[in-house]
């Protein structure tokens, strides 16, 4: 498996968001974890402690992480299976990849590192035990293709578990959450990292869809036992589905 691959050509559009990552990668993780006080690394350890019961009879799991990032998820799903997975973190800005690799070296944790776009993973069928993706979805041209290219790489049997953002389902909690995602968290942001990145980045969450089109999706990727699990009110959360 390669370590490393040029993307295909992109669109404008992807192009755009590629370029936009990439040019955050100095602040982006303490911006995150500042902006969500740490909660974050709540949701990313879930998402491993789930991704282990459904691995533990795996032998020695081949897992997938697209739209790594920094790779916080993949670090996260690493550390919980241990030596006997193989673990390939994907993105296709290299300078978040670069921050990745500098963060598995420190933290002695072994990762494959792949710079690949999501909507063209370099892998053949069948690929992967499980394949996951953190807070990356959304920000796909094509989100529905992603999941089926996702879903592709997946052996029978295997899972796709996608951590997103969300609104909250309660009505009250919406309202309250609306005004912090819109205006609040943009100022902040956007005052700090010295850039306007934050407005995509509430733009994107409003804009995504219901919990039940993602689902929706998944099943149409040839996924059954599709679930949502809502992790911190609704702010974000856990789909789950497996490959028949």
């Amino acid at each position: 498996m390669s370590d490393s691959r040029e993307t295909p050509s992109l669109t404008p559009a992807a192009r755009r968001i590629r370029d936009m990552f990439s040019g955050l990668v100095e602040d982006y993780d303490r911006l995150n974890h500042v902006l969500s006080l740490s909660v974050d690394r709540l949701w990313w350890r879930h998402t491993a402690r789930v991704l282990a019961k459904k691995m533990k009879n795996v032998e020695r799991p081949r897992v997938l992480d697209v739209c790594a990032g920094t790779g916080d998820l993949s670090l996260a799903i690493k550390k919980r299976l241990g030596e006997r997975s193989l673990l390939v973190a994907s993105d296709f800005a290299h300078p978040t990849l670069v921050r990745a690799r500098k963060k598995s070296e420190r933290k002695q944790e072994t990762l494959l590192i792949a710079e690949a776009d999501t909507l063209a993973l370099p892998f053949p069928d069948g690929t992967f035990h499980a394949v996951t993706v953190s807070f990356g979805l959304r920000n796909l041209v094509d989100r529905k293709f992603g999941v089926r290219e996702m879903a592709r790489v997946l052996r029978p049997g295997g899972y796709l578990l996608i951590l997103e953002f969300s609104l909250p389902a309660n009505i009250v909690l919406r309202s309250l959450y609306r005004p912090y995602l819109s205006k609040i968290l943009p100022r902040i942001g956007n005052r700090l990292a010295r850039t306007d990145a934050y407005d995509y980045f509430a733009q994107s969450v409003e804009g995504f869809p219901p919990r039940e089109e993602v689902r929706c999706w998944m099943r149409e990727a040839g996924l059954t036992d599709t679930s949502c699990e809502n992790l911190t009110t609704g702010i974000s959360v856990l789909y789950a589905g497996r490959k028949r």
